[in-house]
């Protein structure tokens, strides 16, 4: 009874063995199975996906973002209405804002190189889209501006020394389209001075004659320097070019752009006229000396200023009227003489134009002389034979009759003997 109160009997009263210690063995081999397979997932869990994956995952959202179009993806006040309507939580992307910002700025500042650039124009993507959305919550601001560290903070490294020239150019880009977000008062939206300050800061300390002279990248082509100059230069032209549209709209950016607008200037004129120098067909730009390239990549710098050329020129021209256009012209103040240069440049370009002139009309002239002189060879020598004949007749005709008689003789005797 007692001893075999721990076993299970039959009818017979002899204890059952089998039933319950296969169950149990099932049940110790099913515990094993999900002891393995949570190991091996905690061991994968902390593993981070290829850098490769991660890249293609921020083209996936560069794609949605271009794709929605809905306007309720970026109107705050628009999403929460469809989703108190639906009951639901909400899917515009208005509503998950600030994870668009986390996960491009995480791919902007990876610490992969061939990341960051695709991580900022992510953010370019993003602010493109979200650049008029203003913030219900909180009256006279825009929801960007609850990104600006984040921002500031990817846009910094973009314009280090060690920078690459792809992630500056796209740098330059993203700045520009934010600072142009940020820095108008339409719609009634406030101002930060500070912010515009700090932000046009990292782009216009690059862009004096000094220092885009200085932009350099040994273990890489003359092209991609000139790319970063480019880049930049136009990404200042679009916020000139901006403020003189609405000077009223954007006080502050024309107030902060001003002590900047003399080197600006110069910079851009000489974008112009490397632009203008490659345009031309002909030996007069080989005299040419350029501001922004170098002759051995003029083809491949060529489509840089292309690109940059029309807002340059729109935002050079909005300076005419101004007195940052003439200012540093005349010489006087330790400037630099732009009147004397340029009318050596056009001295020089006139000098350049004679000189191809002149080849032609002597490549011309050659041509005629030599023509010319084949005809004088030509008529020289019928009147030398003509000379000769001329000279043999009178010769002739002043011998005497018996003379002529012995030479026609002696004609006769030599044409007999032959």
């Amino acid at each position: 009874g007692e001893e075999g109160s721990g076993w299970d009997q039959n009818a017979s009263g002899l204890p059952t063995v089998g039933g319950d210690d296969e169950d149990e063995e099932e049940d110790r081999k099913r515990q094993k199975e999900a002891q393995l397979e949570a190991e091996e997932n905690a061991k994968w869990a902390h593993v981070a996906p290829r850098w490769q994956t991660r890249l293609y995952a921020a083209e996936c959202v560069r794609r949605l973002l271009d794709v929605a179009d809905h306007s309720a993806h970026y109107d705050l006040t628009l999403a929460r209405e469809e989703t108190e309507r639906q009951g639901g939580s909400g899917e515009r992307l208005v509503l998950h804002l600030g994870r668009l910002v986390s996960v491009a700025f995480t791919v902007a500042t990876s610490r992969i190189e061939a990341m960051r650039p695709a991580g900022v124009l992510m953010l370019l993507d993003v602010v493109e889209r979200f650049a008029a959305a203003p913030d219900p919550d909180y009256q006279g601001h825009l929801l960007l501006e609850q990104s600006h560290a984040q921002l500031g903070a990817a846009l910094r490294p973009c314009f280090g020394p060690e920078a690459d020239p792809s992630l500056t150019a796209s740098g330059a880009a993203l700045l520009a389209r934010y600072l142009l977000a940020i820095s108008t008062t339409s719609g009634g939206i406030q101002v930060d001075p500070a912010a515009i300050r700090k932000l046009l800061a990292l782009l216009t300390k690059r862009l004096t004659p000094a220092a885009l002279a200085a932009i350099s990248y040994p273990a890489l082509s003359d092209a991609a320097a000139t790319m970063v100059r480019t880049t930049s230069l136009r990404a200042a032209a679009a916020l000139q070019a901006a403020a003189a549209r609405e000077p009223e709209a954007r006080a502050e950016l024309c107030k902060q752009m001003q002590p900047s607008l003399v080197d600006l200037r110069s910079c851009w004129m000489g974008l112009l006229r490397d632009h203008a120098a490659l345009s031309i067909a002909g030996r007069a730009a080989k005299g040419y000396v350029p501001h922004l390239y170098v002759q051995g990549a003029a083809t491949a710098s060529r489509e840089h200023l292309e690109h940059a050329a029309p807002l340059v020129f729109e935002a050079a021209l909005s300076m005419v009227a101004t007195p940052e256009w003439v200012a540093g012209r005349g010489g006087g103040g330790g400037g630099v003489d732009w009147k004397n240069k340029q009318a050596a440049a056009l001295r020089l370009q006139h000098k350049i134009a004679a000189g191809a002139k002149a080849k032609a009309r002597a490549k011309g002239g050659i041509g005629k002389q030599r023509k010319g002189g084949a005809s004088k060879k030509g008529k020289a020598g019928e009147a030398n034979k003509k000379g000769v004949k001329a000279k043999a007749r009178g010769q002739t005709a002043s011998l005497a009759p018996s003379q002529l008689a012995q030479i026609k003789a002696r004609k006769r005797t030599a044409a007999k003997s032959k």
